[in-house]
């Protein structure tokens, strides 16, 4: 039966197993460490809450990690919002509150204030309910909560103790466990909790978990590997260890019974699993087919599963690893030992052997080879350090390599030995493998393979031969790469200059489509009549009529990526590389294939050719490894709806009633978070954010909103489905900006008459001043002679003087229409230096001598307009100005006002 991508992770054995031998599933692993911004990388215990989000417990503080985002929970004294940095437990009730152990006590979480309330300053070390009441086990003994009332209640008290699990023992009692003092049972009612002796089981211990199936508790003792009690004997029923079964280490740090199985955690041992049913013990390995070096790190101290059946394993040193069954999976390198990894991650070249075996071309690390139904993958040592742009099979013991910039070698499989190949002679040779490129390889029929360099061959291994492809026309080929192989001895490529059509028998090739010259192709494929072609700007499709000639390219709109580096048909789905992305269309439908079906990040270079393509798994590679895609149907998605998750302003989160707030208008930060319950939090949700008609769309979880106007604002939620359209708008939040008081109706009144007030004695004071300034004006320019308005009343001229500047003035007013007339011009009239002329008119008339000759200007233009008629274009040309607007701006810039203004007031 085939497994969808999206099936539980643990199911049981057999059933597993049949799915495995169906579809052979993989796992993929997602790590939450603090390069993610864990606050520390040691776990110490998981809960998920019923809004999805994953609450991590750590020896330095608690994190909540949603939507690939972790907001971290510190004790850091006064106003902190949780008590208690080492967090011993997490436990949610069947309410759904959320409880937290720390050693400063406990406390619970309180959504509204995104913070936790300290409950009990005591020490607790785990928690459990039983019939509406909630159980604490600490170092003083273990407390009861009853909800209805909020009051506890003392059920167990003793010094000394460390209880780790309280387990159910039947209607009457309660099973609890202590690290080093054994168990007790302790009545659900009143009455004294007693030791539990259990025959055969030997003093001193150190329990390091217990669970509880079947009427059976499992006690991993530390050095002693596992030990089963059976409750109704009070004996020990059976005990594994490393010696006597497949149990990996003899310390178990963790476990988790779920569907037939008990999971354990091992202290080096990474993760083995216990059947319940016929009692067999193994890795995870050995059971589920599980890498065992999928986690990077084999010390697993808690183990637990969210409601999406993914596997959450917290670990010693390492942070927390998500585990999910998934249909792709991908091989990387690794400084870790393990079976199923690279030497190089860069994946650039793929071909499959005869034998199923497909071989991985690396950008540096050489050639590995992966063995699908061993699981394994090993690596020819010879190649180390070769650059290998594409490979593909000779014969069962040799493979053809194209070395990028060392041309063609052969490669033996067995001895890993290699040997070189020369395209037909060493001038060839050189021209075709070492001019900048590599030459791709494609197997044909016959057992031939096709070389493509800056001109194209046909191999022969059988007569060693090459015989070149004999282009239509006259033109290069230049990187001819082959995408289809719609008939026998046919084959369709393209390289960046078009489409082309070639026949393997008569070394023939035709174009039948050529690009324009903005067109920049990366890659091709051909899916029943349409031709898909994928470019820096995206995917573009081209009809081909009855004879295979594609038509004009049109462009395949998407929101979903841009920049697409590989296309593949297969089975007439057609995939999609881009943007660091895997997608798949068919039928008219584009789906994104994310995290959640094990697909990370990951630019997709290189494919198998079409005649390798085959049956069952196929196979592509690209900058973070090889990636192998199980055949698996579509998983079946419910309906995605976003909510409210909360609402922090001005740094406090704030509580919502009927899905609206009101938000004082001077507000400094206003944030929103939203939740889309039930997704997996592998995915990568795509919000599209609405407000007052602007859309922002972001993968955050969470918009930020400032300076919003006052009046009501409503927030609307969209997301992109995997199918590339986004689900209809959902209204999370009205946001009811109150109106600040400069706003209202009296204040707008006020200010409009203040306005109004002080527009007017604006206007009466400008009236005024233009008077006063008119009359100074007339008085100052018409009523004196030029150059006395300068002369100090105190200080009557000398002879001297006065003649100097009769003199001076007489030749001025005689040139004033000469507009050359200048300092130096003055100076050699009155046989003067420059320098002495300027000190002596400066002395006389305060003024220097280019002022006092546009003193005289401007009083002769005054006198000219107020006692003639004279057009003020002939006044500017008897002063010697150029024109009249130069006029008219200087005598406006030293009187105050314009000519026309002058003579139309004075």
């Amino acid at each position: 039966m085939m497994r969808r991508i999206n099936i539980l992770l643990i199911i049981s054995a057999l059933s597993l197993i049949c799915a495995r031998q169906a579809s052979a599933v993989g796992f993929y692993c997602k790590q939450v460490g603090i390069a993610e911004g864990l606050s520390q990388p040691s776990i110490t215990c998981l809960a998920e809450d019923r809004d999805g989000a994953l609450w991590i417990g750590t020896r330095f503080g608690l994190n909540r990690y949603r939507s690939n985002r972790i907001t971290p929970f510190f004790d850091t004294g006064a106003d902190a919002p949780i008590q208690g940095n080492y967090i011993h437990c997490l436990f949610l009730d069947p309410s759904g509150t959320l409880w937290a152990a720390t050693d400063r006590g406990l406390s619970t979480w309180d959504p509204e204030t995104d913070r936790f309330r300290l409950r009990l300053d005591e020490h607790f070390f785990c928690a459990a309910a039983f019939d509406g009441r909630l159980w604490f086990g600490g170092d003083r003994g273990i407390m009861t909560y009853d909800p209805d009332t909020d009051t506890f209640r003392r059920r167990m008290e003793g010094q000394g103790l460390y209880l780790i699990r309280l387990l159910r023992d039947g209607p009457d009692s309660v099973i609890a466990v202590d690290k080093g003092q054994g168990l007790f049972r302790v009545p659900f009612e009143d009455g004294p909790a007693a030791p539990l002796a259990i025959a055969g089981l030997d003093q001193p211990l150190v329990i390091m978990d217990a669970q509880l199936a079947d009427g059976k508790v499992y006690l991993s003792i530390y050095l002693r590997g596992l030990t089963v009690i059976d409750l109704d004997s009070a004996r020990v029923e059976r005990t594994y260890d490393r010696a006597g079964s497949g149990l990996t280490s003899d310390v178990i740090l963790s476990g988790m019974v779920r569907d037939g199985r008990l999971w354990l955690g091992t202290d080096g041992g990474g993760i083995c699993l216990l059947d319940l049913a016929d009692g067999t013990v193994g890795s995870a390995e050995a059971f589920l087919g599980m890498d065992p070096d999928l986690i990077p790190t084999n010390s697993i101290t808690v183990l637990y599963p969210d409601r999406r059946g993914n596997v959450w394993a917290g670990s010693v040193r390492m942070g927390l690893f998500g585990l999910k069954e998934t249909a792709i999976r991908t091989l990387k390198a690794s400084p870790y030992p393990g079976r199923r990894q690279l030497s190089n991650n860069l994946v650039i070249s793929l071909c499959k052997g005869a034998d199923g075996s497909v071989f991985i071309g690396t950008d540096g690390g050489g050639v590995n080879r992966y063995d699908p139904a061993g699981d394994d993958t090993s690596f020819y040592p010879s190649t180390a350090g070769q650059k290998i742009s594409s490979l593909v099979e000779l014969d069962r013991r040799t493979l053809l390599l194209s070395v990028y910039s060392d041309g063609l070698w052969m490669l033996d499989r067995e001895t890993g030995r290699q040997r070189r190949l020369t395209i037909v002679d060493a001038e060839t040779n050189a021209r075709e493998c070492f001019t900048g490129g590599a030459p791709m390889l494609y197997r044909i029929e016959d057992g031939r393979i096709l070389v493509c360099a800056v001109h194209a061959y046909v191999y022969d291994p059988r007569t060693r031969g090459f015989t070149q492809v004999i282009p239509e026309g006259r033109w290069d080929i230049g990187e001819l790469k082959v995408f289809d192989h719609p008939s026998p001895y046919t084959w369709t490529a393209y390289t960046r200059k078009g489409i082309y059509r070639l026949d393997t028998r008569s070394c023939h090739l035709r174009e039948v489509h050529r690009f324009g010259q903005e067109h920049r192709v990366n890659a091709a494929a051909q899916v029943d009549s349409t031709l898909w072609l994928g470019t820096d700007y995206g995917l573009e499709r081209m009809r081909t009529d009855s004879l295979g000639r594609p038509g004009s390219p049109e462009r395949f709109e998407t929101p979903l990526f841009h920049r697409v580096t590989w296309l593949q048909n297969r089975d007439g789905i057609l995939w999609i590389a881009a943007d660091n992305a895997l997608f798949s269309l068919s039928d008219g439908t584009l789906r994104r294939i994310g995290e959640s079906e094990g697909f990370p990040p990951n630019e997709i270079l290189a494919g198998l050719s079409p005649l390798e393509q085959g049956g069952g798994a196929f196979y592509c590679g690209g900058s973070e490894g090889f990636v192998e895609i199980l055949p698996a149907p579509s998983p079946a998605e419910g309906p995605r709806v976003p909510g409210l998750y909360g609402v922090v302003l001005d740094g406090r989160k704030v509580p919502v009633r009927d899905g609206r707030i009101q938000v004082r208008w001077n507000y400094i930060g206003l944030t929103l978070y939203v939740n889309v319950c039930g997704s997996d939090p592998f995915d990568r949700q795509l919000f599209r954010y609405t407000v007052d008609h602007v859309d922002t769309e972001t993968y955050d979880d969470f918009l930020s909103l400032g300076s919003l106007q006052s009046g009501l604002h409503t927030v609307q939620v969209a997301l992109l489905d995997k199918d590339g359209r986004w689900t209809p708008p959902t209204e999370v939040l009205d946001i009811h900006i109150s109106t600040p008081w400069f706003r209202s109706w009296w204040f707008f009144l006020g200010l409009l008459a203040l306005v109004g007030l002080c527009v007017a004695g604006v206007i009466h004071r400008a009236h005024r001043k233009s008077q006063q300034r008119l009359a100074l004006t007339l008085t100052r320019w018409v009523r004196t002679t030029p150059g006395e308005a300068g002369l100090p009343q105190e200080a009557p001229l000398s002879p001297s003087e006065r003649e100097l500047l009769d003199k001076m003035t007489t030749y001025i007013e005689a040139n004033l229409s000469d507009n050359d007339l200048n300092v130096d011009r003055l100076a050699k009239e009155m046989a003067m230096s420059r320098a002495t002329l300027y000190a002596k008119v400066k002395k006389i008339t305060g003024l220097g001598v280019a002022q006092y000759v546009d003193d005289i200007r401007i009083r002769r233009a005054c006198r000219l307009l107020k006692e003639t008629e004279l057009p003020i274009l002939e006044i500017s040309e008897r002063l010697g100005f150029s024109t009249p607007n130069y006029f008219s701006s200087h005598f406006k810039q030293v009187i105050g006002i314009t000519p026309k203004t002058y003579r139309r007031e004075g």
